[in-house]
């Protein structure tokens, strides 16, 4: 019941943790090596943010993770009571950038950046991550073959060769002012229209409190595809960018319907795991106490037994002691009688005498 009451729309953050979360479940069910998606936290941005690449190196070194091998690299941001999504695609191939003899199959490398209310600033952050990945690229030795000593290669990942894409709103908002009859007014003016399909864009949010929806949405959407090559092919020759991937694909399709609808499902989903979740809490706390229990008497053994041996062994040499004690005892009452003996045969003999 907790976990319905913080569905409430503006709580964003319960309901992102948790379809992130079956989002990772997801490709979790894929063998991880040779998975080609990897799911960061929040945590993961906000650690790189104030800190820098070198305090989120474990984060896939000691999982034996390479980026590189992957073709979509999830990094959710949470960010001043909002959520923004980062997806580095394609980071392995990022030396097709410097291939002079590279064709439209090959694969592109490049960031998506979804924000649906365009809150966070994306060159802030795409510059955060640029730096990890070059951080990355060192620490793996990658391709240390091919780069040698060609100090452009060293540092691959810039603004140049790893550019952010950050698709536009799908719906239109016109802010042009044009004086017609009101018989010839209907709705934005023809010159919004065209801008707007020639932008890459995505579904954004109507109301204050969807982000955290929205943000997991764009990531299933993504998630989906993980199959599908983006090449340079899929950029065209001109503007707008990658809209065959995103704009026009059926991943991307969905209004705010389907976030609502979401959002009860959910509640939902919630409400019948509850049960089960619960169970399992129990078993795990009462196996957590069964654990403690069985390592104080183990301990508490271990103390009787040790305190045993010291008794023992503090009972031997008292032992001994005594033993020793007794036949000394023996001797001078032996030493004594013979002396008794020898006065009183001494004594004899003189009376006679």
């Amino acid at each position: 019941m907790i976990q319905i009451l913080r569905l409430d729309p503006t709580n964003a953050s319960c309901i992102l943790s948790f379809l992130s979360g079956r989002v990772i479940r997801i490709s979790r069910n894929e063998d991880p090596e040779n998975s080609n998606v990897h799911f960061f936290t929040s945590h993961f941005f906000s650690t790189l943010d104030d800190e820098g690449p070198e305090a989120v190196s474990s984060w896939t070194e000691k999982k034996g993770i390479d980026i590189f091998a992957k073709k979509f690299v999830f990094i959710p941001i949470n960010q001043s009571l909002h959520w923004s999504l980062c997806v580095v695609v394609n980071p392995g191939f990022i030396l097709n950038e410097f291939n002079e003899d590279g064709d439209d199959n090959d694969d592109f490398p490049c960031i998506l950046f979804l924000d649906s209310l365009k809150a966070h600033k994306k060159t802030r952050i795409a510059s955060r991550i640029r730096n990890w990945l070059n951080h990355q690229f060192t620490r793996l030795n990658k391709f240390s073959d091919v780069i040698r000593n060609d100090a452009e290669l060293k540092k691959p990942f810039t603004k140049d060769t790893m550019e952010v894409f950050d698709p536009r709103s799908k719906s239109v908002t016109c802010t042009t002012t044009i004086t017609v009859p009101s018989s010839l007014s209907c709705g934005p003016c023809l010159t919004c229209i065209l801008l707007s399909l020639s932008q890459l864009s995505v579904p954004y949010q109507d109301n204050s409190w969807d982000c955290g929806v929205f943000v997991c949405r764009y990531a299933y959407a993504l998630y989906v595809k993980r199959k599908e090559r983006i090449t340079y092919r899929d950029l065209g020759e001109s503007r707008p960018y990658l809209h065959g991937v995103i704009t026009d694909s059926a991943e991307f399709n969905f209004n705010m319907a389907d976030i609502r609808r979401l959002r009860e499902e959910m509640k939902t989903l919630i409400r019948r795991l509850s049960v089960s979740y619960v169970a399992m809490k129990k078993r795990e706390e009462k196996a957590r106490k069964e654990r403690k229990m069985k390592k104080i008497k183990i301990a508490a053994e271990s103390v009787a037994a040790h305190n045993f041996q010291g008794q023992r062994e503090k009972g031997d040499k008292t032992g001994d002691v005594e033993e020793s004690v007794g036949e000394k005892e023996k001797v001078e009452k032996s030493e004594k009688r013979e002396v008794v003996e020898r006065f009183e045969n001494v004594s004899a003999g003189s009376f006679l005498v």
